[in-house]
């Protein structure tokens, strides 16, 4: 028989196992193959719910530490990481865990602040992407990396065979981010923002091609502004051309794709960008920031630069209905020190009295300013 003691201790033991449970227990996982469903029955909506909820009752039970919440937030997101996620499938598990994901972004601790964060941007509907768009406004830096990153996998879900997001948050997403790109204080949130919009720069879905178009657009053109707001001895000079290099590669490839019409705005942007990217490294040269009496290594990324700027801006001529522009290969002239022909050959190509200011009508001094503005 149990002695008073003995039991006494078990059922201290039983309510704390009963209170901890929520946090600590195994939590059932959803069928394998029930994000494949093009239907969700009224049965399958209850196993979601209840996967969600016991999320949710794990997250606020009393042991939820930072391992728990990030245990959660993994199991949240792999549903719909899944290969073959269907729209029906997107929809319904959204509808259950959004509410999860606002819960936990309106959270005084980071780490349940963050794990909201990832959790909206990976679902990929309406609701979920505004909270990481809300999310980009918070005053903590880190939180508005995250929310970045958030964004850019709401926007990568448009690649998807499960596109959710309406038409008007992804351009509500894609200002949002054109926004960081041209006006951060930090070159590495600006970078972030170009990758997060490089993924809606490779969209193939004919259905999605506006949304491609509108974040090609804006990838160049704020990438571009970002560049011509740059002064060549600017302490950040170094990241900006690492970020304008992944840029222009980006919308090189996607206006080079054959299958894909670039649109008339896309292509002249794609122009600008590889000519205002030239003119970052021409003012870079011109102002001494770049040795060309040093060993090549020494300006690598510079050559690098203008060898994907010129490709950009051949590759965007072609798109813009160019029947056969000249190719170029000005960074040679780099990679041989030749400063006198390097400038004289930019200065043909993207100057004032150039056929691409002319025939684009672009500013006369937009790729090649005045020298006190270097």
């Amino acid at each position: 028989m149990i002695n008073r003691h003995t039991f006494r201790t078990l059922v201290v033991a039983l309510v704390t196992a009963l209170v901890a449970w929520p946090a600590n227990a195994q939590i059932v996982d959803l069928p394998p193959t029930m994000h494949t469903k093009t239907v969700m029955a009224a049965a399958d909506r209850t196993q979601i719910e209840t996967f969600a909820q016991a999320h949710a009752d794990a997250l606020g039970g009393a042991g939820a530490n930072a391992d728990v919440v990030k245990r959660s937030r993994n199991d949240l997101t792999r549903p719909v990481q899944n290969a073959n996620v269907t729209l029906a499938f997107r929809q319904a598990y959204a509808e259950a865990v959004t509410p999860i994901a606002a819960d936990l972004t309106s959270s005084d601790d980071p780490v349940r602040r963050l794990a909201g964060i990832r959790i909206a941007g990976v679902l990929g509907t309406d609701d979920a992407a505004r909270i990481a768009l809300e999310a980009l406004e918070h005053d903590d830096p880190g939180t508005q990396y995250f929310a970045i990153s958030a964004l850019a996998d709401a926007l990568a879900t448009l690649a998807s065979g499960s596109p959710s997001l309406s038409t008007q948050v992804s351009q509500d997403i894609i200002a949002a981010l054109r926004g960081v790109i041209v006006n951060s204080d930090d070159p590495v949130f600006a970078d972030a923002a170009i990758r997060a919009l490089i993924n809606a720069v490779y969209i193939s879905q004919p259905n999605q091609l506006g949304t491609r178009h509108a974040a090609l657009t804006a990838l160049a053109n704020a990438t571009g502004d970002r560049l011509r707001a740059t002064r060549a001895a600017d302490p950040d000079a170094n990241q900006l051309m690492i970020s304008a290099l992944r840029a222009c590669g980006a919308i090189r490839t996607a206006i080079s794709n054959p299958q894909i019409t670039p649109s008339r705005a896309s292509a002249v942007a794609a122009i600008r960008l590889g000519a205002d990217a030239f003119g970052f490294v021409y003012s870079r040269v011109r102002s001494g920031q770049v040795d060309l009496s040093a060993d090549q290594d020494s300006r690598s990324l510079e050559i690098s630069l203008v060898s994907i700027a010129e490709q950009t801006l051949y590759r965007g001529r072609i798109a813009a209905g160019e029947a056969s522009p000249p190719p170029t290969e000005t960074y040679t002239q780099l990679e041989l020190g030749d400063s006198r022909q390097f400038n004289f050959r930019t200065s043909e190509l993207i100057g004032p009295e150039s056929t691409i200011v002319s025939s684009y009508n672009f500013d006369r001094d937009r790729f090649i300013r005045p020298a006190d503005e270097d």
